[in-house]
């Protein structure tokens, strides 16, 4: 018999699963940040310009999403309970 890892459906998984764990979610940003006074009309009085980008794995982000999901569920769940409880 055949290990689990020669399997051809296993291999195809595990390249699938290796694709789409290098995914990953990119973006970019400028922001332009100013303070103006009362009586300054139009003219800053300081200004700071932030250019940059940020790169996150899909994985942990859905991860993160996911646990913040399930973490909503259990406390909806919890006071749920408690209502009922308290009746």
């Amino acid at each position: 018999m055949k290990a689990l890892s020669q399997c051809k459906p296993c291999r195809c998984l595990m390249a699938w699963g290796k694709k789409l764990s290098s995914l990953e979610v990119r973006g970019s940003y400028q922001m332009d940040l100013s303070l103006y006074g009362e009586e300054a009309e139009g003219n800053a009085l300081c200004a700071h310009r932030c250019d940059g980008s940020v790169s996150y794995s899909l994985w942990k982000l859905l991860a993160v999403l996911g646990a913040l999901v399930l973490g909503m569920t259990m406390l909806r769940a919890l006071c749920g309970l408690l209502s009922r409880l308290s009746d």
